[in-house]
């Protein structure tokens, strides 16, 4: 399975440092990850989902990728399906 990864860091972040992000970026892109896009806020926080979402061009990145599956995947495990509502 392939993917498109954007990662998302607040430099001023108490809760996570952005070297957790740095670390996970680089792990994404030494694994093959064809596009992994990591973006800091310099003045950001914690928050920066805010400041993404807010990003017109997130929601066109996310439109403009399909997650592939490949050979005899499941894109969901059967373990992992529920039913929510059943016809009568």
């Amino acid at each position: 399975m392939t993917s498109a990864d954007r990662v998302h860091h607040g430099d001023l972040d108490d809760i996570i440092p952005v070297q957790a992000s740095q670390k996970m970026t680089r792990a994404l892109e030494h694994t093959g990850a064809p596009e992994v896009k990591f973006t800091r806020y310099p003045e950001l926080r914690h928050d920066s989902w805010t400041e993404a979402y807010n990003n017109p061009e997130v929601y066109r990145w996310m439109l403009e990728h399909k997650r592939t599956v490949e050979g005899d995947e499941e894109a969901v495990p059967a373990e992992n399906k529920v039913v929510l509502f059943r016809e009568l």
